[in-house]
């Protein structure tokens, strides 16, 4: 199997042959969730990955609370997400200070009764200004119509952008 960039696939966690991964960022769908302050969530899908605090989206008052942001890819358009990359601003620690906490969940009914975890870590150092943060996510072959990231830590988390890889 070709390498991919950003993709960390590990011999035998995938039952078959898995000849090509075609990779695409992805920027569609709608976009929703609970970054409100500064900018709001129209700045984590905007294009621009550097970019000052005030032009960043920020987690919800009071500090500590959790930041959602959710993607309704639309009926029909279902997407397996391998990989994330999380943009800080370039002026302000990503996560308002200290350490954090990610989780990205896949749903098939918005949540409603249908909620895996596709990937959870506690503990992430501040990246600092400018830093970002990359994940793999658990390889899997279950797509979801529905992905939810969820970020908090002890302040008011920020975003400039979310960028996304999808396996096709």
């Amino acid at each position: 199997m070709d390498a991919v960039p950003g993709l960390d696939v590990q011999p035998g966690l995938i039952a078959g042959e898995l000849t090509e991964v075609a990779v695409d960022t992805l920027n569609d769908g709608t976009w929703s969730g609970d970054m409100p302050q500064n900018a709001g969530l129209a700045a984590v899908n905007d294009g621009e990955t550097s970019e000052n605090a005030n032009n960043c989206a920020r987690g919800p008052n009071p500090g500590g609370s959790i930041g959602e942001i959710v993607i309704d890819w639309g009926a029909g358009n279902e997407k397996i997400i391998a990989a994330f990359e999380w943009f800080g601003p370039n002026d302000a620690d990503l996560f308002d200070g200290g350490t954090g906490t990610i989780e990205v969940f896949g749903s098939t009914d918005d949540f409603s009764t249908s909620n895996v975890e596709l990937f959870s870590e506690t503990g992430i150092a501040e990246p600092g200004s400018g830093g970002t943060i990359q994940r793999d996510l658990s390889v899997t072959t279950t797509p979801y119509r529905y992905h939810k990231w969820e970020i908090s830590s002890g302040g008011k988390p920020l975003c400039a952008e979310l960028e996304m890889t999808e396996l096709v």
